[in-house]
């Protein structure tokens, strides 16, 4: 009856219904969701995406591995810190962002039928305040 019990079931069925609608984009939904911080923050070293994305560092290094072998992101050192590399999205993954993030707009769209933006918001809002407590 938790809220992170729900959450977590929320979360699996938003994936759930991601992988349906990425079908045969040769994108997963742990790709996606990558390529949606990276697209939207710019480039991420991988601590920084592992951190974004809530998995291990070596989940992470399996992902970006995979990633980079299909030429959506390649690693590039930091120039300010050597030993840091940076997960840069390719020109095939700005190319293909414009078609699979139709994709999340339409999950989006499905799960929010029926909610209004007030409801949203409140959400929103009851979830940041968990996440502050939690943090502290």
């Amino acid at each position: 009856e938790s809220i992170g019990f729900h959450c977590n079931l929320t979360t699996k069925t938003f994936l759930s219904t991601l992988g349906e609608k990425l079908q045969g984009s040769g994108i997963s939904p742990g790709q996606f969701l990558a390529l949606a911080n990276l697209t939207a923050l710019g480039p991420l070293s991988q601590s920084e995406l592992a951190d974004r994305l809530a998995i291990t560092g070596a989940t992470t290094a399996r992902l970006i591995d995979r990633m980079e072998r299909d030429e959506w992101v390649r690693r590039e050192r930091d120039p300010e810190d050597q030993r840091v590399k940076m997960i840069i999205p390719t020109e095939k993954a700005a190319r293909t962002w414009a078609e699979i993030s139709t994709a999340g707009r339409a999950v989006l769209d499905q799960a929010y039928q029926g909610v209004s933006q007030e409801e949203l918001e409140t959400v929103k809002q009851i979830l940041q305040k968990i996440r502050n407590n939690l943090e502290r």
